[in-house]
């Protein structure tokens, strides 16, 4: 139906000149297969042909299956690159937040802060360290049942905030400190 195609060969216009070809599944195989084209390769990838699409697909997951999916992604991205982990910090957090892994997505929040202090993106790297406080803060509230602890009281203030902080907490306030 045209909702996907092939990224970075010439399948795509191959498959385009044809006429009502469609892509079929091989239930025992797993493996796509285009009409008389053949067996794609197993590394094959695709995308969506409109980002509206995209998101209704998304959209239309259930969230169980989404959390999942992003999980995947994100273990997939963490094998994948390891050698070069530090330029996906940020992708592997938006993965591990939308998977309800906050411990995870904490940990790449902070690197993807710092990396973003040292590449002088102060606004990035606030965003960063916003997000993770957020969950630092809402792990400690759910750890003193419900009650928000005295700091949470300064309205926002950082430096009431963090000046009984955690290492944690204690961190992202000499970084943010840094940005500014």
């Amino acid at each position: 139906r045209n909702l996907i195609e092939p990224i970075g060969n010439t399948l795509r216009k191959n498959r385009m000149q044809r006429s009502e070809r469609s892509l079929r599944i091989d239930e025992r195989s797993h493996h796509a297969n285009f009409g008389d084209e053949g067996e794609l390769p197993a590394h094959q990838m695709f995308q969506f042909v409109h980002k509206f699409t995209q998101e209704t697909a998304y959209n239309r997951m259930l969230v169980s299956t989404r959390r999942q999916v992003h999980l995947m992604l994100a273990q997939h991205i963490e094998v994948k690159h390891a050698n070069d982990i530090r330029s996906h910090y940020a992708v592997l957090a938006d993965h591990y937040l939308k998977a309800e892994k906050l411990d995870e997505a904490k940990i790449y929040l902070l690197n993807a802060g710092d990396t973003a202090i040292e590449c002088c993106a102060s606004s990035e790297a606030l965003k960063f360290f916003t997000k993770a406080l957020e969950i630092i803060k809402n792990k400690k509230k759910n750890q003193v049942g419900g009650v928000a602890d005295e700091r949470a009281k300064g309205g926002g203030d950082f430096g009431t905030m963090f000046s009984r902080g955690s290492d944690e907490e204690g961190h992202i306030w000499r970084q943010i400190g840094e940005a500014n």
